[in-house]
């Protein structure tokens, strides 16, 4: 949450739980407490007390909590500052996840002690055998990690399992501005961030963690009228993150009979991915040429094929980069479709 954003904002824009920063005026916010998920804490910043107070509380919400390393230089200070509530929170089963972090000097980002995905394990391997039965993880501020030029889905693919959580947000690769992401783009349409790679990892690996929208950075700068409107927009771009996420949920369903529409790059990404598991029982292309052809030992027919099969069973696949003309073109059909995104894979 941010101080221009209220609770209400949140849950009208159909988000549903909140996270917050330790020593803000939301933490104390009685209604943004009654939402929270859990509670991050700056560990540079804040003292031993703070974790046993936010452990205290984690244990009646049934929350977690995020350390925050940034400024840490030492990796031994993580565990002091646990030290105090360790035994604790292995009791109480609180999940605890560590963030990766940066040292911020004179305008410029250099690497911490918890900036690589190996130093995370580390520290999560190190709290596991001095604290037996506790609940630690990895979290992942996606800002945080380019700003140091971190190869990002490398990072998840190292984490595997323990990624617990991922804060997302966005920059332009060389300050931490805490943005929407898909926001920055290095000229001709080259993202900043590598998000198709990002989520591709998260993907790969199964990750079934947390989202977090940190963009404290855009609500500092938005016009508070404007403010809905942007936590709409993030909405949908959390509910695209998880139809994603969720993408072989779609294919999987019985009975289903698949249809790949264009026969090109994107449609043999998918064969490549996914045929085996979940081959077409055509494919279709607006090229007439094509008719008739063999595309991976799947027969290339006219989109007017698409109609032969029973609505209720049929699921037609955009594979093509042509998007919204084929979008169009299915809708005045009267075929519902879904969009396969290659890139993530």
């Amino acid at each position: 949450m941010h101080g221009n954003v209220d609770v209400e904002l949140i849950e009208d824009a159909g988000f549903t739980l909140v996270e917050l920063a330790f020593g803000s005026k939301e933490y104390t916010n009685e209604l943004a407490r009654a939402n929270m998920c859990g509670v991050c804490i700056k560990v540079a910043t804040q003292s031993n007390n703070a974790l046993i107070e936010a452990a205290r509380f984690a244990s009646e919400k049934d929350c977690y909590i995020v350390l925050d390393t940034r400024e840490i230089a030492d990796e031994e200070l993580l565990f002091q500052y646990v030290s105090e509530a360790g035994v604790y929170l292995a009791e109480k089963q609180i999940p605890i996840y560590i963030e990766n972090g940066y040292i911020q000097k004179n305008g410029k980002y250099t690497y911490g002690a918890y900036s690589d995905a190996e130093e995370l394990i580390g520290a999560c391997n190190e709290l596991e055998k001095r604290y037996p039965g506790i609940q630690v993880g990895a979290a992942i501020d996606i800002g945080n990690a380019n700003v140091l030029s971190k190869n990002i889905a490398d990072m998840i693919m190292q984490l595997g399992s323990r990624l617990k959580l991922i804060h997302v947000n966005d920059n332009d690769g060389g300050n931490c501005q805490r943005q929407m992401p898909f926001t920055f783009t290095m000229g001709r349409g080259h993202m900043a961030t590598d998000w198709n790679h990002i989520l591709g990892a998260l993907m790969k690996t199964c990750y079934d963690g947390y989202f977090i929208f940190n963009t404290t950075g855009l609500y500092d700068v938005m016009p508070k009228p404007l403010i809905p409107e942007m936590l709409r927009l993030q909405k949908a771009l959390a509910d695209r993150f998880e139809k994603q996420f969720h993408f072989e949920d779609v294919l999987a369903q019985e009975g289903k009979q698949i249809v790949l529409f264009g026969a090109g790059a994107m449609a043999t990404n998918y064969m490549k991915t996914w045929g085996e598991k979940y081959p077409p029982v055509f494919v279709v292309d607006n090229n007439a040429k094509r008719w008739g052809e063999s595309f991976y030992e799947t027969e290339i027919k006219s989109p007017d094929e698409i109609m032969r099969l029973d609505q209720n069973k049929r699921l037609v696949l955009i594979c093509n980069s042509f998007y919204n003309e084929i979008r169009k073109q299915l809708t005045q059909m009267g075929v519902a479709y879904e969009y396969y995104n290659d890139e993530f894979y």
